[in-house]
């Protein structure tokens, strides 16, 4: 199948490190039968799947795929009303790295775009993000009871943390706009949380950070999920998880 293929090495890492995680052309063999293949699907949501690395168990990598509605590899990274792409996202997580201390974002290493057709011809364009894997659980998986707590949680640490990382993250004016159970996680050894998936994060205002706009250009206002009563949201469905199993 022939293709115009786009790579970065994204800022936050330099080529060097890069070039530990894993080859760069074993990345593009994998990302290439990665849909047709899933082998080591690690998770799936609507916009996006997230797969393990065989060389590396230590990167994962996400793919969004065209039929998904993502924006593009070459778009600018403010306000638009599709999923980002993997080189926008890769963006963001490489602006957060320095206020990601008590709480952990992903580590971006490589993005790419890739441009071909699907088994019926149609053009399919696939965009992939390796990334670090962290050492964590999603509290999504928690409160469902498909994983422990974490022995080493203390819940007014953890939450104090977020809520000053949301805040710091809101000064440097970027908002995540979809903080669900299943995009914060907590370490399995140490109880740092950590918040993942910025597909829909958006450089932006107090103002108009939640506003969506339709293809027929009207605004959604409050069409995403406001940082803070995410955060809060979340907090009491683990309150209660953990409750319930007393």
């Amino acid at each position: 199948m022939s293709h115009e293929l786009s790579f970065d090495i994204v800022k936050a890492s330099s080529e060097s490190e890069v070039a530990d995680v894993v080859v760069k052309e074993r990345f593009i063999s994998y990302v290439e039968t990665l849909l047709e293949e899933p082998e080591r699907l690690i998770g799936k949501g609507s916009l996006a799947e997230v797969h393990g690395l065989e060389a590396n168990e230590k990167v994962c990598v996400k793919v969004m795929s065209d039929d998904r509605n993502y924006g593009t590899i070459s778009q600018e990274r403010v306000g638009s009303p599709f999923y980002n792409s993997a080189y926008i996202e890769a963006e963001f997580l490489s602006d957060l790295q320095e206020i990601a201390r008590d709480v952990g974002v992903p580590k971006p290493y490589y993005s790419m775009e890739k441009i071909g057709s699907d088994s019926s011809g149609m053009p399919k364009k696939v965009s992939a993000l390796i990334m670090e894997r962290l050492p964590a659980v999603s509290l999504e998986h928690v409160i469902n009871g498909f994983e422990e707590i974490p022995a080493s949680y203390e819940e007014d640490s953890f939450w104090e943390k977020l809520e000053s990382f949301v805040q710091k993250m809101h000064e440097k004016g970027i908002y995540h706009r979809d903080l669900h159970a299943g995009n914060i996680m907590i370490g399995t050894a140490d109880g740092k949380p950590y918040v993942i998936d910025f597909g829909t994060a958006v450089y932006a205002t107090e103002y108009d950070a939640y506003e969506k706009p339709s293809r027929a250009g009207r605004v959604n206002i409050n069409a995403f999920i406001d940082d803070f009563q995410g955060l809060k949201k979340v907090h009491l469905l683990l309150k209660k998880a953990m409750i319930d199993k007393i």
